[in-house]
């Protein structure tokens, strides 16, 4: 099961209790993990607890009312079969196809839903090993990416699901973030317990026998791996590619710190993608927490 310290770095909000929720939703049966929206339809909501359950709730007609306490029963998915009683692990919602839903679990379970059809799954794969994050490429709606807690990344394409498109190994701890460039088709920054951030590139444009480093990093370099971001010094505990500036990452970790950087190829299709403009550089640095 999924459970992670929070960083040493977190703050209390003050007054939080003084504030009501507009919508209580029920459905769950044990905390969880992961959340998410649809893109396509207002409003919809789907949730996952330790207990191997989705619910799911279209709370858009909701908001608005007056701070009603209402609890109810959304519609309520339940993972049946081998996923049953394993923890819901990682959500996502597809960029590209109204209704898909995928779904990782501690079984080592990869589950896509058509939320319009519960309960069952409409496909299921047994990756081999729990599944700590997936997620959708949004250039391509058979391709999902999975992270997993021996270092392993996995890539699927969900139409022909009997082994994985891509295995990629450099990490030397378990991944629990991933994310695919929302800006160029194939590449994939992951984040993982070893203080490591990788960006892979599946295209081929940028593969070769030895990535490009930033701090330190392994001598052997697999294909695929474009680079590695050795500049933090603890676990990764979050990361997201910027919408407006193409090559940009900010990723997150124990060690309190925020940082900004760059892999160091500065051209994408013949396209110089970094450095940023002057707009986008605005406070480009290093954020570190003291305390």
């Amino acid at each position: 099961m999924r459970s992670r310290q929070p960083g040493r770095g977190g703050r209390v909000v003050r007054g939080v209790d003084s504030y009501k929720p507009q919508v209580l939703l029920g459905g769950l049966s044990e905390e969880g993990f992961c959340i998410a929206w649809d893109p396509f339809t207002a409003g919809r909501l789907v949730a996952g607890d330790n207990a191997g359950t989705l619910a799911g709730w279209v709370v858009d007609a909701l908001v608005n009312k007056p701070l009603p306490d209402v609890v109810f029963d959304g519609p309520t998915i339940d993972v049946q079969g081998e996923g049953k009683g394993n923890a819901v692990n990682s959500l996502q919602f597809s960029p590209i196809t109204p209704d898909a839903l995928v779904a990782g679990f501690d079984s080592g379970h990869l589950a896509v839903y058509d939320v319009r059809k519960p309960p069952m799954p409409s496909k299921t794969i047994d990756t081999g090993s729990c599944v700590n994050v997936c997620r959708f490429s949004p250039f391509d709606a058979t391709i999902v990416a999975t992270g997993h807690p021996d270092g392993v990344v996995n890539v699927w394409d969900l139409s022909k699901p009997a082994s994985p498109l891509h295995t990629l190994t450099h990490h030397s701890g378990d991944v629990f973030h991933l994310e695919w460039s929302p800006h160029n088709q194939g590449v994939l920054a992951t984040g993982a317990d070893d203080s490591r951030v990788l960006v892979w590139d599946l295209s081929g444009d940028h593969a070769s026998a030895s990535a490009s480093v930033s701090g330190s990093g392994k001598d052997e370099m697999p294909p695929e791996l474009w680079f590695v971001h050795a500049g933090h010094t603890d676990v990764i505990s979050g990361l997201s590619w910027s919408p407006s500036c193409p090559m940009l990452i900010a990723s997150c970790a124990e060690d309190n710190s925020l940082q900004l950087w760059a892999p160091a190829s500065q051209q994408v299709d013949g396209e110089d993608m970094w450095p940023p403009t002057k707009s986008q550089s605005q406070g480009l640095r290093v954020l570190e927490d003291s305390d």
